[in-house]
């Protein structure tokens, strides 16, 4: 709902104003601005003009759904591949948790007879450097790569014996900070704590590939016709001596001694990236400010989004991807999370 209310559809505001406050909003749900005229027209209607609306309707959580087979599985909708419905060009032929996922042609697609592909086989594996491994020894078509083996996979691309695949997307990654916990309840430190952070030298050293991000907002993202980057500068810069002075301000603040901090660090499952991510943090706040870090690895992606919902982290390790080609998916996320 918060998406549609991004999109400015005349009723969402309400109903999220009033699920928030734990009211009844069925009477608000329907006289949202939606309605199916017929089988073949859907009426959406605004509050005002938003040039972004046609775009985003590609994005997934838009994606229509059969309400008679959501009703009938009820709570169990979505967890057996085999009893969902399917209108893209693939359909899910088999999904094992953690290991893989099978997609096949899809013959009731519109467009059937121009899908070339048959099948394709997805292992589920986080370490990058078993992907690179396996792409090179023939087991694997596709992959992406990072660090060394990005930089040996670019040689064997200059020589023709692999294909190399390049662009900019406009995901973001960042770190959460849980203002209920200990010294990142101060502005000061919070501040001090990413000023530190060289990010392009950090880029260098943990996944030698992406663009260092000084801003919320990702580049090549439209702000009414204009890049929006290029109409806003980034707000931040690293500034190491700026930040101990914040530090250290922040901790007379709250009383506390450098030596005496621990900041417990969320990441996701333990692999080479992480890992190095982990080390690298750790020993730049140690040698910054004389604060530990203590990671916590979690066993996968389910019980790292649990834990972040609950609060059991200082600083998490997340990031955000754009829902659709405007500045505004980035600005309103503070109502997604």
């Amino acid at each position: 709902m918060t998406l549609l209310a991004e999109l400015n559809v005349k009723g969402a505001d309400e109903i999220i104003a009033a699920a928030s406050a734990k009211k009844d909003a069925k009477d608000l749900i329907d006289k949202l601005g939606v309605e199916a005229k017929d089988d073949n027209i859907l009426v959406v209607t605004l509050t005002k003009v938003t040039p972004y609306f046609i775009n985003a309707l590609t994005f997934k959580g838009l994606v229509p759904i059969r309400e008679d087979i959501t009703k009938s599985q009820g709570e169990k909708y979505g967890v057996d591949c085999k009893t969902m419905v399917y209108n893209g060009p693939f359909v899910v032929a088999d999904y094992q948790k953690g290991s893989k996922i099978v997609y096949k042609k899809n013959p009731k697609y519109w467009n059937a007879k121009s899908v070339k592909l048959e099948e394709a086989d997805c292992p589920i594996i986080n370490e990058q450097a078993t992907l690179a491994k396996m792409f090179e020894s023939g087991e694997l078509d596709i992959t992406g790569a990072s660090k060394d083996d990005l930089a040996r996979l670019k040689k064997k691309a200059e020589s023709g014996e692999v294909t190399l695949v390049t662009g900019k997307e406009n995901t973001v990654l960042y770190d959460y900070c849980n203002l209920q916990n200990g010294v990142l309840k101060n502005k000061k430190v919070r501040k001090a704590l990413s000023m530190a952070l060289d990010r392009k030298e950090m880029l260098d050293v943990v996944y030698k590939r992406n663009l260092p991000a000084y801003g919320m907002v990702g580049n090549n993202v439209d702000y009414s016709g204009k890049v929006y980057r290029k109409e806003v500068p980034e707000p931040l810069k690293p500034n190491k001596e700026e930040a101990k002075k914040l530090m250290a301000e922040g901790l007379k603040d709250l009383g506390v001694e450098a030596s005496s901090v621990k900041i417990k660090y969320l990441l996701g499952p333990k692999v080479t990236i992480t890992s190095d991510l982990s080390d690298y943090m750790t020993k730049l706040y140690k040698e910054t400010f004389g604060i530990t870090l203590e990671t916590v690895f979690t066993p996968d992606d389910t019980t790292f989004y649990d834990m972040l919902d609950k609060g059991e982290f200082d600083i998490g390790g997340s990031g955000w991807g754009p829902d659709y080609d405007d500045v505004s998916s980035y600005l309103e996320i503070k109502e997604k999370i």
